[in-house]
């Protein structure tokens, strides 16, 4: 993994020309608290914004279809994500072990939740998908790891679930 950005910078003002965040863009920068998202961006690249200090990110603003694979993952400071309308799918492991507490979705036009998306997210205890939801994957929102327990709710027809979608 090559990087193009400092470790060691806490906030990113990204200009409004740019269009993509390359994969693994800003992986591991543990400093990184907080990054101004342009609304020129179309895509964020898998594992992106993995093991940084975000907090709160915004991204309703933007008109992207996929927050991709492990966009957010292990982001254990990451409390708040605002989606915009426009995603249709929610990648492998995007929030997994996240500290966000908002689990609805139900405004969006979500249809496809990977594989372990909001795994280990301790801070979710009630999710709502939407009623365009397909497609919920292996261990989508999972994390019984202290004897608690999510409360699912989908607005239309149960999905498509593999066997051990909640356990």
């Amino acid at each position: 993994m090559e990087k193009s950005f400092s470790e060691s910078l806490k906030e990113i003002q990204l200009p409004e020309t740019i269009r993509e965040i390359g994969e693994d863009a800003f992986h591991s920068d543990k400093a990184l608290v907080n990054i101004n998202i342009p609304n020129s961006l179309s895509k964020i690249g898998a594992g992106a914004f993995a093991l940084t200090a975000l907090t709160n990110v915004d991204l309703s603003h933007l008109s992207i279809d996929r927050i991709a694979d492990e966009t957010f993952l292990l982001c254990a400071d990451l409390k708040s994500i605002k989606l915009p309308p426009s995603v249709k799918e929610i990648g492998d492991e995007a929030f997994s072990h996240s500290a966000i507490t908002n689990g609805d979705y139900s405004n969006l036009q979500i249809e496809k939740v990977g594989e372990r998306a909001f795994a280990f997210c301790d801070g979710i205890k009630h999710v709502v998908f939407p009623e365009t939801l397909q497609e919920l994957g292996f261990r989508a929102v999972y994390d019984l790891s202290y004897g608690g327990s999510i409360t699912v709710e989908f607005r239309g027809p149960p999905p498509k679930m593999s066997e051990d979608v909640f356990t």
